[in-house]
Order: structure tokens, then C-alpha cells, then sequence
């Protein structure tokens, strides 16, 4: 049952830090298009759009990458990395379990997450 919340717990991180940058994104836009209308308009220096974009767009790019990363693993179905310790322990309890059914080894077990179930 743990495992189950940590995996919701996980992609709620993940939809708040979308939310968050969406947010975030709006709000550059505003501002850039706010700093380089009084650029213009004040100093006449037409450069002050694009130089504003641009800044901005590499800014939200910058900060999208590791949710980026993040998503692209999930839909590449890795293993969560916080999921790793208790995933090798329950490995290890299977192995022990195994040996003494007579079993020579375990050599390894693919654990796939293709939903959000609880397990």
C-alpha cells in the first residue's frame, strides 16, 4: 500500500511542478512584454522585443528540463529512482525465499509499472 502513494505522490509532483511552470511562464511574458514596451517607447530601442523573447524562452526552457527528463522517464516505463532501494529489499526477500524452496538463484526480476495500481 506504501508504494501505491508514493507512485501518486510522485505524479502529483510532477502535475504541481507542470502547473507551477506554466505559471511561471505567463508571468515572464507579461513582465518581458511590459520591460520592453517601456524600453521602446522611452528610449527607442526597437531591439528590446526580440532580446526580451528571447531571454524569456530560454528561461522557460532552462527551467522545464528536468521536468521534461522526469515525464520522459516515466513514459519510457523506468523505474522510479526513489523506488530502487525498496525494489532491490523485496528482490532480495524473493531470493531468500526462492533459496529455500530448493531454487539455485535468482539472476533477476523485470518490474514494469504500466499503470497506477496499487500493489
Amino acid at each position: 500500500m506504501q508504494l501505491y502513494y508514493l507512485v501518486i505522490d510522485h505524479i502529483f509532483l510532477l502535475l504541481v511542478t507542470g502547473v507551477f511552470l506554466h505559471i511561471l511562464a505567463d508571468t515572464l511574458g507579461s513582465v518581458g512584454v511590459i520591460v520592453s514596451s517601456i524600453l521602446i517607447d522611452q528610449f527607442g530601442l526597437l531591439i528590446a522585443d526580440p532580446v526580451c523573447s528571447i531571454f524569456i524562452a530560454s528561461m522557460i526552457f532552462i527551467s522545464v528540463l528536468p521536468l521534461l527528463k522526469e515525464a520522459s522517464l516515466i513514459l519510457l516505463q523506468r523505474t522510479p529512482t526513489d523506488l530502487e532501494p525498496k525494489l532491490v529489499e523485496g528482490f532480495d526477500k524473493v531470493s531468500y525465499k526462492l533459496s529455500l524452496l530448493d531454487f539455485v538463484s535468482v539472476e533477476y526480476i523485470s518490474i514494469i509499472l504500466l499503470s497506477i495500481v496499487q500493489i
